[in-house]
């Protein structure tokens, strides 16, 4: 466990300047367009009501795309790489890559926390949408697993994840077919819950075939 962890720091490492983009996006870009959503209400006295809705779809746009970002930077050597299978072999016995998911995971889970965290002194009520946005990452982090060792790359999977993020964060409407997402509205209230059983159920499908296939992985 203690060489795994050592090898999950220094793949972290690695990463260089890319480990950064991540931080300034979520640290940098949501900020930034929340200051223009103060700018443009006029400042007036229910500022913060305007700017709730804009901020909280703003999370779900952006946060989840640091993770497909993180995945692909971490698993590409695991996946792409002709000789990935060498990596795998630890005394003898196959290692799946489930430490690495799920240390990727918390770590974008931590990141949106933190950025919740500074959020929650301007706009309290927020950390209610936490647990829907961790549904997000989760199905997003299971099907990028699955798919990655199904289609033996990174890149399709990545690019199968953000196409669909795409339609359902910046173009579905409220009530799409197979839509994960929920946009509050400008009056700050939200349609009905979203039903996220069908969601679930292909992450622990998707989570259950990427451990068989990453256990039998050769590219």
């Amino acid at each position: 466990m203690a060489a795994r962890a050592q090898l999950l720091l220094r793949q972290f490492r690695n990463m260089g300047w890319k480990y950064f983009v991540p931080w300034v996006l979520l640290f940098g870009l949501i900020p930034l367009l929340t200051w223009r959503y103060i700018q443009s209400s006029g400042l007036t006295p229910d500022v913060y009501d305007y700017m709730r809705p804009g901020v909280y779809n703003d999370f779900e746009r952006y946060i989840p795309m640091a993770l497909v970002w993180y995945l692909v930077l971490l698993f590409y050597e695991f996946v792409d790489n002709p000789a990935c299978e060498l990596l795998y072999a630890y005394d003898g016995v196959k290692k799946t890559r489930l430490i690495d998911l799920l240390a990727v995971h918390l770590h974008i889970v931590l990141m949106a926390a933190l950025l919740l965290f500074g959020y929650q002194f301007i706009l309290p009520g927020l950390w209610q949408e936490f647990g829907r946005l961790c549904i997000i990452l989760l199905v997003y982090s299971c099907t990028m697993y699955g798919l990655m060792y199904l289609a033996k790359s990174t890149l399709f999977a990545a690019m199968a994840v953000v196409i669909y993020h795409l339609l359902g964060a910046f173009m579905w409407s409220d009530g799409a077919l197979f839509d994960l997402f929920s946009e509050m509205r400008i009056d700050g209230t939200q349609p009905p819950p979203t039903n996220y059983t069908p969601f679930l159920l292909w992450a622990a499908i998707l989570l259950g075939l990427g451990v068989f296939l990453n256990r039998r992985y050769v590219k």
